[in-house]
Order: structure tokens, then C-alpha cells, then sequence
């Protein structure tokens, strides 16, 4: 079998709910961080910008919450429509957040951080739809990608 195969048999193997608690974690304490009251995240540098002309910090801060919140309850409760809901809007939340960075400051690494948890959470759905395509109401989903 050749590295290509095993890359790839590896990638299609189900994921664990450790690695999905850490998206939907990160995205809910990024969410608390910009949606706090106590101070202005936007304010901080140019690059927020966009962001801000299309919503307030709070906003933007609410969606992420909503998304970790999703997440997070589906990686617990191994529930297969929580956690798709909440990878598809997770990858588009970050797929944003990386686009407005990027036009903002290209230079700042916040855009490469954001696309990667929006590639992951891509991948994460995608992975859920290959693996759990048959048996959406499995209690094992995501034990620790043992079936």
C-alpha cells in the first residue's frame, strides 16, 4: 500500500470526539472573547474593519457561540445532526472570518488560523457524512472512531 493510501484510508477513518470538542470549544470561547461587553475586539485594528461594517462584534461573537454551543452538545451527546449543522455553519463562520482577515492585513496570521478551523470543520462534516451516512441515530458515533 502506498503513503498515498494510507493518507487517504486514514482520513476516511471516523473521527473522535476529542478532536471535535476542540473545534466547537475554540469557536465557542472565540465567540465569548468578540462577543464580550467589557470590551471592543473590532476596535483593536484596522483589519476588523469589514467585519464590523457588515455586523457588530456582538453579532459575529453570537454566531460562534451558537456554533461551538452545536458542537459541542453533538460531540457529547454523539448525535449526527447537531454536529453537521453545527460543522456547515463553522466552516462557513470561519471561512468568513479568514476572508475579511486576509483582506484586512494579509500579513496577520489570524487568516491562516481561521481558514484551517474552517478547512477542519469542513473536513469534519464531510468525514460525518462518509462514515455516518447509513446509521445517522448510532449511539457510537464519535467513540473515540471505534465501531
Amino acid at each position: 500500500m502506498t503513503r498515498r493510501q494510507k493518507l487517504a484510508e486514514a482520513l476516511l477513518l471516523p473521527i473522535t470526539t476529542a478532536s471535535v470538542l476542540m473545534l466547537g470549544l475554540y469557536t465557542l470561547l472565540w465567540g465569548l472573547w468578540v462577543a464580550n461587553p467589557f470590551w471592543s475586539v473590532f476596535g483593536t485594528a484596522e483589519l476588523f474593519g469589514y467585519l464590523a461594517q457588515l455586523a457588530p462584534e456582538a453579532f459575529w461573537g453570537c454566531v460562534a457561540i451558537v456554533c461551538g454551543l452545536v458542537i459541542t452538545f453533538g460531540a457529547l451527546k454523539r448525535r449526527y445532526k447537531p454536529l453537521t449543522v453545527g460543522a456547515s455553519t463553522a466552516f462557513f463562520h470561519w471561512l468568513m472570518i479568514a476572508i475579511f482577515y486576509f483582506l484586512g492585513d494579509p500579513l496577520n496570521t489570524g487568516g491562516i488560523t481561521s481558514l484551517v478551523f474552517a478547512l477542519y470543520a469542513a473536513f469534519l462534516y464531510l468525514n460525518l457524512r462518509v462514515n455516518f451516512k447509513d446509521d445517522k441515530e448510532s449511539p457510537y458515533i464519535l467513540d473515540n472512531g471505534i465501531h
